[in-house]
């Protein structure tokens, strides 16, 4: 081990078997020890809320406790301190039961030799750090799943939810204890609609097999609305390839779909105005050839037939003229008008 020191909560009611112990500890002589002794186990535990210990000797006959209620009580308070049981010859079978539990290891008196307390002790306290850091490990797993922005789940391969984070709570407005135990289809979120539960059960069933499966589509949440979500569903798989989990993932994707039928319809509106504009091009250019025409036509008279025309024939092609510079006036505010509109 790399520490210089270990330090050791010893808490054994005979003060023989304590001396005992740190004796056989001193003549080790491979590492050092730092120990401390306490005979009840209410006052190991209130050195614990003072002190750090890397491990705990801890005898199962106590003043203040008994047989595996000791352990019970002691990993309770203190959790992340690996135990090793001390007990009587006659105590076998119980330290055995504390091991399957939360016991690392156990010592019986009377058997004890440096090379056995030692390597307990080492073996113990080594396991105990892996422990510590898979639970760290595990415990910002955890923090990253709880405050993720994206919905996500827990299934088994069955589609059974082990556990939803804060997020997908909050979308679909339930509790832990609503959803635990429950097939994902059976929730409100999914049952509005059973085209959706069906569809949800065959890529349920896609996913256990091993296929990854991402959609859009509608579920209800909180006060029965309707949102859109980006759902996505991902095996996970153990070391043989064998499908143990699916990892449900979803974003609440509302805002983008309404934000994207809001584009749709601003470009429908701009192709119907387009069209409009294309009309009433082909419009004004078949109103405006009638009076150039017009004008074109009478110009041509006035210049051929000047001296064979009389005055009021004169006078009427240019009233002509007049009447058809008017009409392209009128064509042209029109076009200003709608140009205006264009802008505004």
């Amino acid at each position: 081990m790399n520490k210089a020191s270990i330090s050791i909560l010893l808490v054994e009611d005979s003060p023989s078997d304590a001396k005992l112990l740190q004796q056989t500890l001193w003549h080790l002589g491979k590492e050092k020890w730092q120990v401390v002794h306490f005979e009840r186990l209410s006052d190991a535990l209130n050195a614990c809320s003072k002190s750090i210990f890397d491990i705990v000797l801890l005898d199962l006959s106590l003043p203040d406790s008994e047989g595996l209620n000791t352990v019970a009580k002691f990993y309770t308070a203190v959790p992340n301190i690996p135990i090793v049981v001390l007990t009587e010859l006659d105590d076998e079978d119980i330290a055995l039961q504390a091991v399957a539990n939360s016991v690392q290891d156990y010592l019986v008196k009377g058997q004890i030799t440096p090379n056995s307390i030692g390597r307990a002790i080492r073996t113990c306290v080594e396991r105990g750090q892996i422990l510590k850091q898979l639970r760290e490990s595990e415990h910002r797993l955890h923090l990253i799943f709880e405050q993720t922005f994206q919905s996500m789940a827990l299934l088994t391969p069955e589609g059974i939810i082990l556990e939803m984070n804060q997020t997908a709570l909050n979308l679909w407005g339930r509790q832990q204890q609503d959803c635990i135990g429950k097939p994902l289809w059976e929730l409100e979120s999914w049952n509005f609609s059973s085209t959706n539960q069906e569809w949800l059960k065959s890529i349920i069933a896609k996913t256990a097999d091993g296929e990854f499966v991402r959609h859009e589509l509608q579920v209800s949440s909180t006060d029965d609305a309707v949102v859109w979500i980006d759902f996505s569903l991902k095996p996970l798989k153990d070391e043989t390839g064998k499908v143990v989990l699916l990892i449900v993932q979803g974003w609440d994707i509302s805002d983008q779909k309404h934000a994207e039928a809001e584009i749709i319809k601003a470009w429908e509106q701009e192709r119907e105005l387009n069209e409009m504009k294309s009309s009433f091009v082909s419009m004004v250019s078949h109103e405006f050839r009638n009076p150039m025409s017009v004008i074109r036509t009478a110009v041509e008279l006035l210049e051929s037939y000047n001296h064979q025309l009389s005055d009021q024939q004169k006078s009427k092609y240019f009233g002509n003229i007049q009447t058809a510079i008017r009409q392209m006036q009128q064509l042209l505010d029109e076009v200003l008008f709608w140009g205006r509109s264009d802008a505004g």
